[in-house]
């Protein structure tokens, strides 16, 4: 697989786990604690995106490794399920 569409995935499911954390604020009422985890998974994006760059610009000091990205793809992509999963949880039940 190429390195760069890893990267590239990676850093868009990281994005997306992030807002998905912010938009919990709302629902939970819990604001400190979705700040703090949208604020390391952004954190987290920032690094993917350094990697991301320095693999498209072909920086010769830098080389990224397919197999540890991977890894990292698999991480984002639980983390955006766990995130999206976690919803329901807090959302009020209609038992009428």
């Amino acid at each position: 697989m190429n390195l760069t569409l890893v990267l590239t995935i990676s850093v868009l499911l990281q994005a997306t786990a992030a807002i998905l954390a912010l938009r919990l604020i709302r629902i939970t009422r819990t604001r400190l604690a979705w700040i703090l985890i949208a604020s390391a998974i952004s954190l987290m994006t920032l690094r993917r995106l350094t990697t991301l760059a320095h693999t498209i610009s072909a920086a010769p000091a830098y080389r990224a490794d397919l197999n540890s990205e991977l890894i990292a793809l698999a991480t984002s992509l639980l983390m955006v399920i766990g995130i999206a999963l976690i919803a329901p949880i807090f959302l009020p039940t209609n038992s009428g």
